[in-house]
């Protein structure tokens, strides 16, 4: 071959071999920038703003975040933008990533135009940057869609195109107050809640939150925490089912004297407040902010969320103290005063009538104390008498919790009768104006005597700390102790004494049948018994006969205490001290 034909020959295949290594670098460099992250180091907190031009939807919208970092729409109207709608959105900037196409032909994939338009615009550095994201033509498998990111083609999942696809409304936020629930401090209603063939059932109500829900108007109670919350919980979720954007004057839909209104007041002193009017021949409510152009159509459930009965807001419990938390009880009425002390671990017992004490400090059943703090966590308020005013006259008793250094307690009034028969007790809560009914079971609690919580347990004492027992009677003393089986003896001799061994058990646990109040230790043929444990302590008492109320009986003296016990266990002692 001819010199000059081999050189032109050369030139060839060195000019094709560098356009395909220049293809080939291309083709690495534009896949390098694909299956990639959508937005490379997005970060949400950095976005100022948002465009979106849906051509399928006739939408063309921008967004902004405000100074104190909610979104709002301003343009094509100024308005609170969907939290989770934005949040939505957001989510899937940050997770989405870019992939490869699998068609290029731009005439295909519907980006010439694009379907959507999407502007991001970020804060970098202190300077604005806008990253531009045009959505196209649903991929095979509807599983991704053509995006085209600053001019590069790709592929990413559909989760933003759903995000994106929603008209106007669907961006905006449906909640129509925008106050935290846990900021609330002071709630107001006016007017009322119309009622079908009848008169709109009033809903005023003025309440403060200081450490607890009270209503200062129309009547002062403490409410129902868990009843305000949802009160409260209801005006936060109100949701508009649809908007109004150019409202007529409020007149055009009786919002100009609405039925009803609420206000609320955060901890800040910043108020909100919102008027509810019925739709004239319809179902749903007309709705506006006092600080807002717009008028809102919501339904009538979230309306009766908002607008309950002002007296079901009353708190209808004495108390919501736990247990654990109660140190003492104090009752009293019509003369007969009771108080119970938690003592330690022991509740102890006084009580009074007519200003004498009839009992000091004793120990108390602590199943009956428990019985009577169970009547008081589940005393209910039965009725309201909002008419009804207890003056210092009509006092007739106090009922008192003790919780610590704190208390809670009201005053007590007479007696009534419902009209179902049962009979329960006027209450005032301190603080309070409202008159109340409480349970029968309260008024059955506060006319008790004292004596009957008293401890009917004597003694009490484990058989394995025992020491021996020793039991005297004229002038006979006999000892009974353990031997090495464990078997019960008496002292000095070898054989077990299995009739003495019958009576050990209510020898050392004893109750009585009746508390008595004596002042004297006269008792016919007495019996003293000893108990003596191994640490050395002591517990000595006397059964004898003695005469109660006409009768006689078994008498159980310790120091001052008396009390009547079963005669059983005196009947079969004497005859093993009087014999051999």
């Amino acid at each position: 071959m001819h010199l000059r034909s081999l050189l032109l020959l050369f030139v060839v295949v060195a000019a094709l071999a560098g356009l395909a290594f220049w293809q080939l670098r291309e083709e690495g460099e534009q896949r390098a920038k694909l299956d990639v992250a959508l937005l490379e180091g997005f970060e949400r907190g950095r976005v100022t703003g948002v465009r979106i031009d849906n051509l399928e939807r006739s939408l063309q919208m921008r967004l902004e975040r405000t100074s104190d970092g909610r979104w709002q729409i301003v343009d094509p109207l100024d308005f609170p933008a969907d939290v989770a709608v934005m949040e939505a959105l957001f989510s899937s900037l940050e997770t989405q990533s870019l992939r490869p196409p699998l068609v290029e032909d731009i005439s295909k994939l519907r980006l010439d135009p694009p379907r959507v338009v999407l502007e991001i615009t970020e804060t970098v550095s202190g300077k604005p940057r806008v990253t531009r994201i045009e959505i196209g033509e649903v991929d095979i498998g509807d599983q991704y869609v053509y995006t085209r990111r600053d001019g590069v083609l790709g592929r990413t999942e559909r989760a933003l195109d759903t995000v994106l696809e929603r008209d106007l409304p669907g961006w905006r936020s449906h909640l129509i107050m925008d106050f935290d629930a846990r900021s609330v401090v002071e709630l107001t209603r006016e007017g009322g809640l119309p009622m079908s063939g009848a008169e709109a059932m009033p809903v005023a109500l003025s309440a403060v939150l200081d450490g607890e829900w009270r209503s200062t108007a129309p009547f002062v109670a403490q409410l129902d925490p868990r009843q305000m919350a949802t009160l409260v919980g209801a005006l936060v979720m109100l949701r508009a089912e649809s908007f109004i954007d150019a409202p007529a004057p409020l007149e055009h839909y009786g919002l100009a004297q609405p039925a009803a209104r609420i206000a609320v007041v955060d901890a800040r002193g910043v108020t909100q407040a919102v008027r509810f009017a019925p739709e004239p021949q319809g179902e749903m409510w007309y709705v506006t902010r006092e600080d807002r152009p717009y008028v809102y159509r919501v339904s009538p459930l979230g309306i009766g969320l908002c607008l309950p009965p002002s007296e079901g807001l009353v708190d209808r419990s004495f108390t919501r103290a736990a247990r654990a938390e109660v140190t003492g009880l104090a009752l009293s009425y019509e003369g007969g005063e009771i108080s119970f002390r938690l003592d330690q671990r022991t509740w102890r017992v006084t009580g009074r009538r007519d200003g004498r004490e009839v009992l000091s400090e004793v120990a108390a059943d602590d199943t009956l104390v428990s019985q009577a703090l169970s009547v008081i966590e589940q005393a209910r308020v039965e009725q309201l008498y909002f008419d009804k005013r207890m003056g210092a006259e009509d006092v007739r008793g106090r009922i008192e919790l003790q919780l610590g250094a704190a208390s809670l307690g009201g005053s007590l009034g007479a007696a009534v009768r419902t009209a179902d028969g049962a009979e329960g007790v006027l209450f005032k809560r301190d603080g309070d104006e409202l008159v109340t009914l409480l349970s029968p079971r309260v008024l059955e609690l506060v006319r008790s005597e004292a004596s009957s919580f008293q401890s009917l347990l004597l003694h009490k004492q484990l058989e394995m700390d025992t020491s021996y027992i020793e039991a005297k009677f004229g002038a006979v003393t006999r000892k009974w102790a353990r031997d090495e089986h464990g078997h019960w003896a008496r002292v000095g001799m070898e054989t077990e004494a299995k009739e003495f061994a019958r009576l050990v058990d209510r020898l050392l646990s004893m109750r009585a049948t009746r508390m008595l109040r004596r002042g004297d230790d006269l008792l016919v043929e007495p019996l003293e018994v000893q108990l003596a444990t191994f640490s050395g302590a002591v517990i000595s008492f006397v059964l004898g006969r003695a005469q109660v109320d006409g009768a006689e009986a078994i008498v159980y003296r310790t120091g001052s205490q008396y009390a009547v016990v079963g005669a059983e266990l005196y009947n079969a002692l004497v005859p093993l001290l009087a014999g051999d």
